[in-house]
């Protein structure tokens, strides 16, 4: 498993939450761990 910097780390979170909708923290951090598909985002308007 190859490990990168924690600025590089904070940066992929700051990126996925900014065009992904998650439905929780752990569902973030269990995306970026195994790469799990995502369920298309559901429109609230």
């Amino acid at each position: 498993m190859q490990r990168g910097t924690r600025k590089g780390f904070f940066q992929d979170i700051l990126t996925l939450t900014k065009y992904l909708l998650f439905d929780s923290w752990q569902h973030l951090i269990h995306f970026m761990l195994n790469d799990l598909p995502l369920s298309p985002a559901t429109d609230s308007s």
